[in-house]
């Protein structure tokens, strides 16, 4: 299912076990649409992460690249995001 949070384009894939998101537009818009999914599936209750902001680093203070949000035009980014759907 793809609809538009705020002005970001959220693309999410149920299963029956979680929800996988990709969300895409600038900086402000994603951070935003992240916002709204995290304000409606809180962290503590879906398990809902995001690999948002970009330059996140690990604890051994190393950029985490595997999860690296992409920059996929100019000022345009793409995070992915999970949360579980127990709680559903």
């Amino acid at each position: 299912m793809t609809e538009i949070i705020g002005e970001a384009i959220v693309t999410a894939t149920r299963s029956s076990s979680s929800t996988e998101y990709v969300v895409t537009g600038t900086r402000e818009q994603v951070a935003d649409a992240i916002a709204a999914v995290e304000r409606a599936h809180p962290t503590a209750g879906y398990g809902t992460w995001f690999n948002w902001p970009p330059g996140r680093v690990g604890h051994d203070g190393a950029p985490l690249a595997y999860r690296a949000p992409v920059e996929v035009g100019p000022g345009v980014w793409r995070a992915q995001g999970h949360r579980s759907n127990s709680c559903d």
